[in-house]
């Protein structure tokens, strides 16, 4: 027994011996392949990226050049010398715009003037001279015995020492063809507002359950107008139909059937017109005898609650998503932006521009370059213009082009996270329209680069091999009284 346990404790030795020696064994070679794999995924992943250092650039530069580039908006100190140039000339005759602008003459805007092609393609291409630097000023003259629009050229910046008129351009343009300013606009609505409240009160609150003053929160107001054109008209005045609307979130989609054409010249306001249910009247006073001699029917509207207006709220409607709770996915950079930004001008990869804000005509850009070769000398909106229809003259004449609002100043600050991606680095711009100091619009342009996932070359093909698109985006939205204008260059 002694001698037959003896052997079978040397033969499980030899065994554990053997496993020890084919683990051995094996954890070499599983070390070995882990290696070799390793190393065949470094060389891929150098293959496929083709990474290497750079030197780091400057991502962003956005202080104000002192010698600005031939295409960079007018900076604030050039704005300054400008406006000393302007109000410092007697035979100009100008008013500040914290002066009263009532029968004066005043700044309404201004705003970079181009130089022409010719003389820019000399500079950029030929090592010309650099071209002078002018400021397009547009003045209003209220106080002429026929109010006119100039428009004048101010030069050379940033030291201007002359001015003439805008080449092309007549130099008196007609006073009615001048912009809505927000003074005017308030001005109108606060006139038409007490001249229906106080002639036609009773008929509105019979008619819409609710007024136009004291009425709490549940009023209606004169939120929106459209103008009349001369051309349509017939007649040499300003002419603009006010809708009345309830004061409800979203009041575009909340109108009555009530509306009033105003006139207006140099020095007074009135209500020429007025339209309700499919009927116009000469004036309120006609409105108002038909109303209490119980000729006119009403169509009798209440002010919006509960259901009735809940479509028209920006409130989230059922629950929320169990996974809501989440963060948002984003995009990152993983060794920084791949384009630099300096005054205005972008280079990314092969590709380059400049780009601005135009107070006049919203956002442009100039000189693309793909390599060095010019691709498009200037990319730019010029107008937008909408046209509406309906039943009623209010809507029928509502044509609107929407560079009467000015796209500059009317540009609204993009959000990270919402209009563009958080990481984008976003662009200021400033802009003088009827006033002193530069009216400042933050985040008017965001700059990103965005991976769309959309291959370049793989579709159908049994290859894995290829490249996936990324898009450098510049990106602006203009808020317009009755809807939103989303621009991406």
């Amino acid at each position: 027994m002694t001698e037959q346990g003896s052997s079978v404790n040397r033969y499980l030795i030899f065994v554990i011996f053997l496993l020890v020696i084919l683990s051995l064994a094996l954890t070499i070679a599983l070390i070995a392949m882990n290696s070799s794999k390793h190393d065949t995924f470094k060389d891929n992943s150098k293959q496929q990226c083709n990474c290497r250092l750079v030197k780091e650039k400057q991502i962003f530069l956005d202080e104000e050049p002192n010698i600005p580039p031939v295409f960079h908006d007018l900076t604030k100190s050039e704005i300054r010398s400008i406006q000393k140039y302007l109000y410092e000339d007697s035979d100009l005759n100008l008013v500040k715009p914290s002066a009263n602008k009532t029968n004066a003459s005043y700044v309404f805007t201004i705003e970079l003037y181009l130089p022409d092609k010719s003389d820019v393609l000399m500079y950029l291409d030929e090592n010309g001279p650099k071209p002078t630097r002018m400021a397009r000023v547009t003045i209003i003259r209220e106080n002429f015995q026929n109010p006119e629009i100039n428009e004048i050229i101010v030069e050379p910046l940033p030291n201007p020492s002359s001015h003439r008129p805008v080449p092309g351009k007549p130099e008196s343009i007609r006073f009615i063809n001048r912009p809505i300013s927000n003074e005017e606009y308030y001005s109108a609505v606060n006139y038409v507002n007490n001249e229906v409240d106080s002639k036609a009160g009773e008929f509105i609150q019979a008619a819409f359950g609710t007024g136009l003053k004291n009425c709490g929160d549940r009023c209606l107001d004169f939120l929106y107008i459209s103008s009349f054109s001369p051309a349509s008209s017939g007649d040499n005045k300003r002419k603009m139909w006010f809708w009345l609307h309830y004061t409800v979130e979203y009041f575009l989609l909340h109108p009555v059937d009530f509306s009033v054409l105003t006139t207006s010249d140099q020095s007074s306001l009135s209500i020429e017109s007025v339209w309700y249910s499919g009927r116009i009247f000469d004036s309120l006073e006609s409105l108002m005898h038909q109303y209490r001699q119980n000729k006119l029917p009403l169509n009798i509207s209440t002010f919006p609650q509960g259901d009735s207006f809940q479509f028209s709220k920006l409130t989230r409607r059922g629950k929320a998503p169990d996974l809501s709770y989440k963060r948002d996915p984003v995009q990152i950079y993983p060794d920084g932006q791949r384009y630099t930004i300096k005054h205005r001008h972008i280079e990314y990869m092969d590709w380059s521009f400049d780009f601005r804000l135009s107070t006049s005509y919203g956002p442009q850009i100039y000189d693309v370059r793909f390599r060095g070769k010019r691709i498009a000398y200037e990319i730019g909106l010029q107008e937008i213009s909408v046209y509406y229809s309906g039943n009623s003259p209010q809507q029928r004449f509502s044509d609107f082009i929407d560079s009467v609002e000015v796209f500059g100043p009317t540009a609204k600050g993009l959000i990270p996270g919402v209009d563009c991606p958080e990481l984008s680095t976003f662009v200021n711009a400033y802009h003088i329209e009827t006033s002193f100091d530069p009216a400042e619009v933050m985040n008017a342009f965001c700059v990103f680069e965005w991976n769309t996932g959309e291959p370049l070359r793989r579709h159908y093909s049994k290859s894995t091999y290829g490249w996936k698109l990324f898009r450098r985006t510049t990106n602006i939205c203009s808020y317009l009284e009755n809807h939103t204008d989303n621009f991406k260059l």
